[in-house]
Parts: C-alpha cells; sequence; structure tokens
C-alpha cells in the first residue's frame, strides 16, 4: 500500500512539475464562473438539498431527539472528561504536525538537494495506512524501544515501565504519523503561492533563512497554518481504529466512548458524545469556508 501511495504521489507530482501558482490579488475569475438559471439552477438547488439533507440534516436531527430525551444520562462528568481528552490530544497533535510541515517544507523550498521532496512525500504516506494498521505499526517499534530503555535502565534500579505504551504519548504519535499529509499538503500549497523573488528581496537585505522564514513566510502563511491545523484538529477528534487499539487504561475519547455505546446498542446514551464531534467539526469548517471565500 505504501509503495503504490508513493508511487501516485510520485507521478502526480512528475505530471505538474512545471507549474508555478504563486499569490494573486483575486484566486477566483468571475468571468469563469457560470451561472445556472431558470430550471436548471432550480434543480442544482434540489440535488444539493437532498443530498445535505440526508447525510447531514437528518443524522444530527436524530442525534437531537436522542440527546434531549436521554439528555439526564448522557450528559454527566464523563462527557466532559471525555471531551477534555478529545481536545487536549487533538490540540498537541495539530501543533506538533503544523511544526513538522513547516520544516520539512521549508527545507523542500531553500534544499539544494537533487530529490528535496522524498522526506515529504515519505512522511504523507501514513495517511493510506488503516487506523488498525498504524496502530500495530507504532506499537511494536515503542514496545521494543521502551523494554530496551527498561532492560539498559536494571542496573541501576530504574524502570520508565509503561512510559510510552500505556500513555497518550502512543497515540499522539500515531495521530502525527496518520494526518501529517493533511497538514503537510496545506501548508506546501501556502508556501507555493509565495514567490521566489520575496526570498531573493530578503537575502539581499541580510537575512538568513531561518529570518527569512519567521520574518516573510510565516506572516504569509497564516492562512494555511490556520486552515491546516483546523483540518488536522477535526480529524483527530473523530478518529476510532488507531484510539481504540493504542488507547491507556483508563482513557477514553469521544469517538471510542461513542463506539461502546452503538456496540451495545445503546446510541442514544452516546447522542451528547456524538452531537459534539459534530459540533467541534462544523465549528473550524466554517471558519476554513470563510477564509477560503474571504482569499477568492
Amino acid at each position: 500500500m505504501l509503495l503504490l501511495l508513493f508511487l501516485a504521489l510520485m507521478a502526480e507530482r512528475f505530471s505538474r512539475r512545471e507549474q508555478a501558482v504563486f499569490e494573486r490579488q483575486s484566486s477566483v475569475n468571475s468571468e469563469s464562473l457560470y451561472i445556472l438559471k431558470g430550471k436548471s439552477a432550480w434543480l442544482a438547488t434540489a440535488f444539493c438539498s437532498v443530498i445535505l439533507f440526508l447525510a447531514f440534516v437528518l443524522p444530527v436531527a436524530i442525534l437531537l431527539g436522542y440527546a434531549i430525551t436521554y439528555f439526564d444520562k448522557a450528559w454527566n462528568v464523563e462527557f466532559f472528561s471525555y471531551a477534555w481528552q478529545s481536545l487536549k490530544v487533538a490540540g498537541i497533535v495539530s501543533l506538533v504536525t503544523i511544526f513538522l510541515s513547516i520544516l520539512v517544507v521549508f527545507y523542500q523550498r531553500v534544499s539544494k538537494s537533487t530529490y528535496p521532496l522524498i522526506p515529504g512525500r515519505l512522511a504523507s504516506t501514513g495517511y493510506a495506512l488503516p487506523g488498525t494498521v498504524l496502530a500495530i505499526a507504532v506499537l511494536l517499534p515503542l514496545t521494543l524501544l521502551e523494554n530496551s530503555i527498561n532492560v539498559a535502565l536494571e542496573p541501576y534500579n530504574l524502570d520508565i515501565g509503561l512510559l510510552l505504551t500505556g500513555s497518550i504519548i502512543t497515540i499522539i504519535i500515531a495521530y502525527v504519523v496518520r494526518f501529517y499529509a493533511i497538514a503537510h499538503g496545506a501548508i506546501e500549497s501556502s508556501f507555493l503561492r509565495i514567490s521566489p523573488s520575496l526570498d531573493m528581496a530578503s537575502q539581499s537585505m541580510g537575512k538568513s533563512q531561518g529570518q527569512t522564514l519567521r520574518l516573510v513566510h510565516l506572516p504569509l502563511l497564516r492562512r494555511g497554518l490556520l486552515t491546516a491545523a483546523l483540518l488536522v484538529f477535526i480529524e483527530c477528534m473523530k478518529e476510532l481504529p488507531a484510539a481504540l487499539l493504542l488507547r491507556p487504561f483508563g482513557f477514553e475519547s469521544l469517538a471510542t466512548h461513542v463506539f461502546q455505546y452503538v456496540s451495545d446498542e445503546q446510541l442514544e446514551l452516546a447522542s451528547v458524545s456524538a452531537l459534539f464531534i459534530v459540533v467541534v467539526g462544523f465549528i473550524p469548517l466554517y471558519f476554513i469556508n470563510r477564509s477560503m471565500e474571504q482569499r477568492s
């Protein structure tokens, strides 16, 4: 799977190797927009409305009905605990993936090596792995590392125990591997809109590469960074397979909490948690769309 994905990414990159798109005042040409009128406009609106109703309005309405009916049972201390744990992990993963993506994409921009894109492409392949496979792939090396550290510390009567596999560190690492591709893609596309002439102007003023990144690139990347962080945050909130396999004892995310009740055919008791995931995902999506509209 990784090999096929890597080849596909290389083929896609090779197909547009000569393309370069830099920032313009407007990214949308209003003259190229086709405006529907009359019957065509009504049919298009009806088609989109049906999809919206079936995919979003109807499921949310059902969950909302369950939440109102079983509010006393679903709104409890456990819900707040699981919500905080989900938000905490998603926030940490978002920050880590953004930081790593900035470093890798900036390396691609300034590197003089023959194949500067390989590190980013290899790091992005984790998104193609199913959560279960990724969880096993992360758990095995961390277990070996943990055991090796404990063996090395035995002469000193020290023991770190399950510091890695018994904490949220494992989940964070798995999420970073899985969702790095999202942050990388968003930040890379934002970087490509920055004209190389800005880098040259910064160098002509005696600025180092680090100063160019901090003073020139990062201010221009604010929208791209926000979009990448929000997308990763949404994905982390609803990730289930990896969380089920890697969660330490006593750790529950909202996704695993909902899964447990659904497995027991008690969806109504997890309705508040499910709605919270929807709301948390909807709010960032709203700001992403607003950002795209402002950019256009």
